[in-house]
C-alpha cells in the first residue's frame, strides 16, 4: 500500500472522532527565477558523492557530479523538488529569501533527511592527466585487504580478488571516484619528490581509511 493511500484511509477513520481536525496543507508558491537561482551550486553528501545543482530553462536541473546526467525537477513544496517519486526521495533548501544556499536537505521520505553542504569542486584536465603513476598495489592494514591499480583501456580500473573490477573516473586534483563500490572516493596522497606512496579511501560508511602503496 502507497503511503499517500494509508495516509487517505487513515483521515477516514479518524474523521468520525469529533477531536480530529485534518491539518492543512502548508501554502507554498512557485519558487522564482532569483529563488532557483539561489540553490545553485555543488553540494557534497559524503565523500564522492556531489550534486550540481542548476537553474536552466526556468527549471531547477539536478546532476550527479561528473556523470553528465541532468535532472530537471518539479517543485513539491517550499524549497522542495522531487528526485524520485517513487523512492520517495526529494532536495530540500531552507535559506532564506535574498541568501544563497549554503546547504540542501537530502530527504529519503518518512525515513529523515541527510545534509549535503555546498562545497567547490576544482575540475581535471583530462590532458595533462597520467593515470600511470596512480597505478600500483594499495594495502589497508585496518582493513586487511589489497587493491591493484590498473590502466585498462584509458581507464584506471582497481582489480580486488572478490569484487569485480572497478572502473574509476577523475574526481578532483588527485582524486578518483568508483560511484556504487567501496572506492566511493579514493584521495591519492605524495611524497616530497611528488611520488604516490598511497591513498585516503572514504564511502558511505566509512571515511579516510589509509591505503599504503605497496609497489
Amino acid at each position: 500500500m502507497r503511503l499517500s493511500t494509508a495516509f487517505a484511509l487513515a483521515d477516514i477513520y479518524l474523521a468520525g472522532n469529533a477531536n480530529f481536525e485534518k491539518a492543512a496543507k502548508p501554502e507554498w508558491s512557485e519558487a522564482t527565477q532569483s529563488e532557483l537561482d539561489s540553490y545553485a551550486g555543488q553540494y557534497e553528501l559524503f565523500p564522492g558523492a556531489v550534486f550540481d545543482i542548476s537553474n536552466a530553462e526556468g527549471k531547477l536541473q539536478f546532476s550527479p557530479y561528473g556523470t553528465g546526467q541532468q535532472l530537471a525537477l518539479a517543485q513539491s513544496g517550499k524549497g522542495e523538488f522531487v528526485l524520485n517519486s517513487a523512492s520517495q526521495l526529494s532536495i530540500r533548501f531552507d535559506n532564506e529569501p535574498g541568501e544563497q544556499a549554503q546547504e540542501l536537505k537530502y530527504v529519503v521520505g518518512l525515513n529523515g533527511e541527510l545534509t549535503a553542504r555546498k562545497t567547490v569542486i576544482t575540475p581535471v584536465d583530462p590532458e595533462t592527466l597520467n593515470l600511470e603513476e596512480f597505478t600500483g598495489v594499495f594495502f589497508s592494514e585496518e582493513l586487511q585487504t589489497r587493491y591493484e591499480l590498473r590502466v585498462v583501456d584509458g581507464t584506471l580500473t582497481a582489480f580486488h580478488l572478490r569484487l569485480h573490477p572497478i572502473a574509476m573516473s577523475a574526481f578532483t586534483v588527485d582524486t578518483f571516484t568508483g560511484p556504487g563500490s567501496g572506492l566511493q572516493e579514493v584521495v591519492f596522497q605524495r611524497n616530497s619528490e611528488g611520488n604516490v606512496t598511497g591513498a585516503l579511501v572514504s564511502a558511505a560508511l566509512a571515511e579516510g581509511v589509509v591505503f599504503e602503496k605497496l609497489r
